[in-house]
């Protein structure tokens, strides 16, 4: 599959309650990231972790089928145990296993603790991003300490209490800590005339430095679905306009496609649903030389 590497399928997983540390088995039975499940949105996609080989296969046979295998690149000679590579930066398998939770029963880890003002390194981080303090702020971005170093930490919140957790370690290694699934900046979303929905939270926060402070993003990035829980089906509904400000590459053209189809299925109307084509060189809301 293309568009997906093995941390970004990770990341789908984890994001769909998938525990990867039962070896062996087929896990899952969840919507499948290539045909969304058809049109009865069949939970038809399984995947069994093999030592370093993650396994992945939809079972609609004539009309998807995909299967493909990854390999944990932590399992490469250049991120051996010993390498100052591996010492350094967390392996993204390893972080999932200990600290996602979700309906699948995996290891739970906590909400809401080790959490610390920025860190030097990580309000540059976001100062390279003409993001403010402000902007940080208002979405509780914060810097958390864990047993892999410390890691920015974009909290979710919906209804005024953190449902969700999301870390980054830079430069760019991600993992979660989840109760409830749920968009981005959710509580943003209410009474809102217009909203957006953008791909990450960095989006999102992107958006709000803008002046366009009534955004959300996905919770699993391009592969994550539409989340419509803690009031985000009303405030859809409620808006007069819903602008979709994903990523211009192929995996943000494939999310948009299906979270339009998500919004038609449950709004029952298309003449409020606007898609951003940003210019050329542009992948995103952001500067082409951030990430």
């Amino acid at each position: 599959m293309e568009e997906f590497t093995y941390e970004s399928m990770v990341e789908y997983l984890g994001g769909q309650g998938v525990d990867l540390s039962q070896e062996g088995i087929w896990l899952g039975r969840i919507k499948c990231p290539c045909c969304g499940g058809g049109r009865t949105q069949e939970l038809s996609f399984s995947v069994k972790m093999d030592r370093n080989r993650l396994f992945c296969k939809c079972w609609r046979a004539n009309t998807c089928g995909r299967k493909f295998m990854f390999t944990d690149p932590a399992s490469r000679t250049l991120w051996g145990p010993g390498s100052p590579a591996a010492r350094a930066t967390p392996d993204p398998m390893r972080v999932r296993q200990t600290y996602h939770h979700g309906a699948s029963g995996a290891k739970k880890g906590k909400l809401g603790e080790n959490l610390c003002d920025l860190t030097e390194e990580h309000e540059k981080f976001f100062a390279d991003r003409k993001i403010s303090r402000h902007t940080l702020d208002r979405n509780g971005v914060k810097s958390k300490k864990t047993q892999f170093g410390t890691a920015i930490v974009f909290q979710y919140f919906a209804e005024g209490q953190v449902v969700a957790e999301k870390m980054r370690a830079l430069p760019k290694t991600f993992w979660s800590v989840q109760e409830h699934r749920c968009l981005y900046g959710v509580d943003h979303l209410k009474d809102a005339r217009e909203v957006i929905l953008t791909e990450g939270e960095i989006d999102k926060l992107a958006m709000d430095e803008a002046g366009l402070r009534h955004s959300a993003s996905l919770q699993g990035g391009a592969t994550g679905g539409l989340a419509l829980g803690f009031g985000a089906l009303a405030a859809l509904r409620a808006a007069e306009r819903v602008v979709l400000a994903v990523d211009g590459d192929p995996a943000g053209q494939e999310c948009a496609k299906k979270t339009l189809i998500a919004l038609q299925k449950e709004l029952k109307r298309e003449d409020r649903f606007y898609l951003v084509r940003w210019p050329e060189g542009c992948k995103d809301c952001r500067s082409p030389e951030t990430n």
